[in-house]
């Protein structure tokens, strides 16, 4: 008997020629420098495999159909980290795209989403351009696309809890880029579409009628419904709710006013509920908590919403139950311990009442906590806020033991009075904010883990000696207005990765460690209001990190040290009430990027301003934005050539805004100083530097004119030339009370 060997399978399609090409002129447009957001190795090697004589079907992100005609129906490209100066048009001879196209998570520069080319991709079923920094109007050819499926145009937004400055791990940027002002028009030919994703687009112009434009026939299958921070102003209309489809919808950070339609309890499917920061209000109808298929509601910071807490059935699912910052009252109930998945728990709110039940502590899954005093058992939880509350007395010994796990803890504005250790002993957590309490005694100790330290407005009375034995990331330590006494340890410097120290406003007294004036580290310094001595060391480092130095109101004699000019960040430098004895510092204005000199109230003396007119670089300060040379002995005339060298007084350039850059975790900068009025009285004001620009040379020996390029200063909102020798006119060019 013949053996016939078995017949060998057809030859594979080899990707058609029209296709590699027009793949090939897609990754030409393309820059493979990344953009800080991947791996070197996942950059360069994102498009290796596209290669002129080879298989494009074999191409990495590059998939062809099955009926074998060599075409690409998939093209994914997703966090690639690619860069160009727009989407190219070699992208749209790729008509055969029909399951998925996915540039996301690319940099596209802020170019126009393409006007025309997306029409010609009528099969595509998904489509996501999320995270690419497009701009302009989404374009009419996206309307076209009848079987789209999938569509995502967002930006992400990534928080923790903007409430607190201390957690915001990322914000967003200035202006919304994408604008889409029609929405009905938009989605009313996207009969298929079941997701749609358009967080950060711009749809302020669509007034109420964005509500309408997803309760009509045409998005009847429509799923996830995300529109967070777009801009709406209205009521959520409750036709919303005839979508029956509906499982997400997420319509965070906007403006929508009014009540929750209480037809959101119908949505058969709905799973995740997400309105938080908005401006509802009225009452949320208890039986929303109660859908079967729940698994996260949020409707955080909604001041004015109020409601209640129902029993919950041991079949909940909820994973995020978030109600803090809302009117909600009444008791937690004792059935909350049936949220068996629960994760997210905010519960934060002035009207719950003050206990809780103990069978809160039942939540194994629970990570995350916002009012309650029964937290015994809670051994998991990594967030925990308690702030803005009535809470007094001691925390309790236990707590420390049982919250081994947390990574931010926030007691601020409450009544405690103490931390519970008899000893000084250190506490281990990430950030850690006790402000606006009655603490007293020593400040705790952070230990290896802790980043952040907020003590500020208490009553602690030191600063313990070992206070850095345990430093290892600590970067950030308020301890403003306090009753601090003694003298600051040179242990605090034991962190190398410090940034922040703020010790204003205390009774600090001794001299400054020389270490803080050494550190590489250290971005903002504020020693302001102590009565600390001494001479400030000379002998700065050559990688000085300072961006702010505000020793105002001390006892501080002495020089200035010279070796400031190490500090080239140096933009707020305050040494103002202290016993300086010295010339006027020129040489300061080697610093290129300072904005506020203070030196009021010591004992220069000297010409100010350049020494002699030939040096026509000297002593010119580019950037100043505050002048205060108050209460000093300068004598002399002030020259007009040297007001006109400051150029951030005149006018705000193309370039550059009036903001101000020094920033700490989400903290402008606030420049506080008392400003002579009237000869002789002071009215103390805090500001943030880019509403402040004056000037104040009172209380000092200048004679002669005043100097006309004063008036040239165009964005100056005080200037004080009060208690001098002054002769002559008031120039025309500006009309002050002096």
């Amino acid at each position: 008997m013949a053996h016939f060997a078995d017949p060998l399978p057809p030859p594979p399609v080899l990707c058609r020629p029209d296709q590699a090409s027009a793949l090939l002129r897609l990754k030409s447009s393309f820059s493979t420098d990344g953009w800080g957001l991947f791996d070197r190795e996942d950059v360069c090697t994102a498009l290796a495999s596209w290669r002129a004589g080879t298989d494009c079907c074999g191409w990495e992100g590059v998939c062809c159909g099955g009926h074998a005609d060599g075409r690409v129906t998939t093209l994914d490209l997703g966090h690639c980290g690619l860069q160009s100066g727009l989407l190219h048009p070699a992208l749209f001879d790729l008509t055969s795209l029909r399951r998925h196209l996915d540039p996301s998570w690319n940099s596209f520069n802020e170019s126009q989403i393409p006007a025309v080319g997306f029409e010609r991709l009528v099969e595509l079923v998904h489509l996501n351009l999320s995270n690419c920094g497009f701009a302009g109007q989404i374009p009419d050819g996206i309307r076209q696309l009848t079987k789209l499926v999938f569509f995502d145009l967002s930006t992400k937004i990534d928080l923790i809890d903007e409430y607190s400055e201390y957690y915001t791990v990322a914000g967003w940027w200035d202006e919304l880029l994408v604008v889409e002002p029609n929405i009905s028009s938009f989605v009313a030919n996207l009969s298929h579409l079941q997701e749609l994703y358009l967080g950060r687009v711009d749809l302020s112009d669509n007034g109420a009628s964005w509500c309408s434009a997803f309760s009509n026939s045409t998005t009847s299958q429509l799923q996830v419904l995300s529109l967070p921070y777009t801009g709406l102003k209205s009521p959520i209309c409750g036709s919303v709710s005839t979508i029956t489809s509906l499982t997400e919808v997420n319509l965070q950070y906007n403006e929508l006013y009014g009540r929750i339609p209480e037809s959101f309890a119908d949505l058969p499917s709905l799973s995740v509920l997400r309105l938080t920061y908005n401006f509802l209000d009225g009452w949320l109808p208890s039986r929303i908590f109660q859908n079967k298929k729940l698994t996260a509601i949020d409707v955080r910071y909604n001041f004015k919403l109020s409601g209640s807490l129902p029993n919950f059935s041991s079949d909940s699912i909820i994973v995020d139950l978030l109600v803090t910052g809302t009117n909600f009252s009444g008791p937690v109930p004792s059935s909350i311990s049936n949220l068996r998945s629960l994760n997210n728990l905010g519960i934060a709110s002035t009207y719950f009442s003050q206990e809780l039940p103990s069978s809160i502590g039942e939540l194994r899954s629970l990570s995350s906590l916002q009012l309650p005093s029964v937290l015994r058992h809670l051994h998991s939880v990594q967030y925990l806020d308690l702030s803005n509350n009535q809470i007094h007395g001691t925390i309790p010994h236990w707590a420390w033991e049982t919250w081994k796990s947390l990574v931010v803890l926030d007691l601020s504005h409450n009544k405690f009075n103490s931390t519970g250790y008899d000893s000084i002993s250190p506490i281990d957590i990430g950030v850690i904010v006790l402000s606006f309490n009655l603490f007293q005694g020593p400040i705790p100790i952070p230990g290896p883990s802790t980043e952040v330290l907020d003590c500020s407005n208490n009553e602690f009375s030191s600063i313990p000696l070992n206070f850095g034995s345990h430093f290892v990331y600590f970067n950030y330590f308020d301890a403003y207005a306090n009753n601090l006494s003694g003298k600051i340890p040179p242990s605090i410097c034991g962190a190398w990765t410090m940034d922040v120290i703020d010790l204003s406003y205390n009774n600090l007294s001794g001299s400054i460690p020389s270490c803080l004036m050494e550190g590489t580290s250290v971005t903002l310094l504020k020693l302001r209001r102590n009565r600390l001595h001494g001479e400030l060391p000379n002998n700065m480092n050559q990688n000085c990190s300072f961006e702010a130095l505000d020793l105002n109101y001390n006892q501080i004699k002495g020089k200035l040290p010279r070796s400031l000019v190490s500090c080239g960040g140096l933009e707020v430098f305050d040494i103002g009430n202290n016993h300086i004895n010295d010339i006027f510092p020129c040489w300061l204005s080697m610093l290129p990027e300072l904005q506020v000199l203070v030196l009021k109230d010591n004992k220069f003396v000297g010409e100010v301003g350049p020494s002699t007119a030939g040096e026509k670089n000297n002593c010119e300060f580019i950037k100043l934005r505050i002048l205060d040379l108050a209460s000093n002995k300068f004598p002399g005339t002030l020259q007009d050539e040297w007001f006109m060298t400051m150029k951030s007084m005149v006018s705000i350039s193309v370039n550059e805004s009036l903001d101000n850059h020094v920033s700490q975790l989400g903290q402008t900068y606030q420049f506080t100083d008392a400003i002579t009025y009237r000869g002789n009285e002071e009215v103390t004001i805090s500001t943030t530097l880019s509403t402040l620009v004056r000037i104040d040379v009172s209380d000092n020996a200048f004679h002669g004119a005043i100097p006309k390029s004063i008036g040239d200063l165009g964005l100056l909102n005080g200037v004080n030339m009060s208690h001098n020798a002054f002769t002559g006119p008031i120039p025309p060019q500006f009309n002050l009370v002096l």
